[in-house]
């Protein structure tokens, strides 16, 4: 078996464009969670980018805090989820492929 650095090459510049792609992608699409009276969306960078509180919320502090918290885990839980998908289709769900692009037989 020969290794072909020329392919690995080529294949390593299409998964850097890829993956660039697929990181511009991750950041417009979001998940959301909510806990109680409290709303949280996230995007695939793991950033929040919003808290929403139902109407009529008027109950203490420290549940409401609770509730942000767990808000916010939970979206941030479901952005990891959204990257590890994403992820797993732009690499095709297996990595064997490997062998047959860059090993060619004699």
């Amino acid at each position: 078996m020969d290794f072909d650095l020329g392919r690995l090459s080529e294949y390593w510049d299409r998964m850097r464009e890829e993956m660039d792609r697929l990181q511009q992608s991750l950041k417009e699409k979001t998940v959301e969670a909510v806990s109680g009276p409290v709303s949280v969306s996230a995007n695939g960078h793991q950033e929040v980018v919003s808290v929403s509180l139902s109407q009529g919320y008027a109950e203490d502090r420290a549940r409401l805090e609770a509730s942000i918290k767990e808000a916010v885990n939970a979206a941030l839980l479901r952005a990891r989820q959204l990257v590890a998908e994403e992820m797993g289709r732009a690499l095709g769900g297996d990595l064997g492929f490997l062998k047959e692009r860059f090993i060619r037989e004699p």
